[in-house]
């Protein structure tokens, strides 16, 4: 009876072992995939300022030389109007981006929660075994 009692705590503890493994796996990948986008998004960002930053040198050079031109100055405003759109549009998908991020830390943090209930409950799991069997978890 005791043997039985011993044999279906190891296979609760090597169950719970399963699954915490799993679970750290799905928590192991989706770190890698949050920390991927991250990057992606540090890149795009700094394309983006790259980008902003030639974008504007150049249109500032192209002020200084056509200057004295009315109609220039109107199509160079046009232009800037057309980038600055084109920008918002880029800041706004980098915010669109950082939700999705945080949305997704969310989910990990949800999962990491999960986790560590998980581990708990096989804590729990242990610390019956070691009051049935008087053994320490450490033996088993």
């Amino acid at each position: 009876k005791d043997e039985e009692l011993v044999r279906q705590l190891i296979e609760q503890v090597e169950e719970k072992n399963r699954q915490m493994e799993q679970k750290q796996n799905e928590l192991d990948a989706a770190v890698r995939e949050k920390s991927t986008m991250e990057a992606e998004m540090r890149q795009q960002l700094g394309t983006v300022q790259r980008e902003r930053e030639s974008l504007l040198h150049a249109l500032e050079e192209e002020r200084r030389e056509k200057a004295a031109v009315c109609h220039e100055k109107q199509r160079e405003n046009a232009i800037l109007e057309q980038e600055k759109a084109t920008l918002q549009q880029q800041v706004e998908s980098l915010r669109q981006n950082v939700r999705q991020s945080n949305e997704r830390q969310q989910e990990l943090e949800e999962r990491l929660d999960a986790t560590v209930a998980a581990t708990e409950e096989l804590r729990h799991v242990l610390r019956q075994s070691e009051e049935v069997l008087n053994i320490p978890s450490r033996d088993i």
